[in-house]
């Protein structure tokens, strides 16, 4: 039995932004063609005394759950440190901003390309 519900890991999931918890590539609970789903990782594996609570429980994509395998996350993150220090100073970076201002550039893109559909029908 879990140590935790399956209500807590979709909260968990939302709360780490839907993303890999190591590498921030987006991710799915359900897995579907095209998406990575989620694995669970534990931060302290089981393996090394780590419990099975949510508290522990951190989404992965299954590369970086693979590549981790029964370190911790320190250990893991001293094994990659140099790799891991690019991708969390952009995620950190990243996660100080608002939804609305993460996709900024995409939603002034699309905007852009409405204003352009707009002349094109009007010419």
């Amino acid at each position: 039995m879990a140590g935790h519900t399956e209500r807590q890991w979709e909260g968990k999931f939302f709360r780490c932004g839907m993303r890999c918890f190591y590498c921030h590539i987006p991710l799915t609970l359900v897995a579907r063609q095209g998406s990575e789903p989620a694995t669970k990782d534990h931060l302290t594996p089981v393996s090394r005394g780590g419990a099975d609570t949510i508290d522990n429980i951190v989404p992965a994509c299954l590369p970086c759950n693979s590549r981790k395998g029964d370190m911790t996350d320190p250990e893991f993150r001293t094994a990659f440190s140099k790799a891991m220090q690019i991708v969390t100073t952009v995620a950190s970076a990243d996660r100080s901003l608002s939804l609305e201002q993460r996709d900024e550039p995409r939603l002034q893109a699309l905007l852009r390309e409405r204003e352009n559909l707009r002349w094109w029908r009007s010419a």
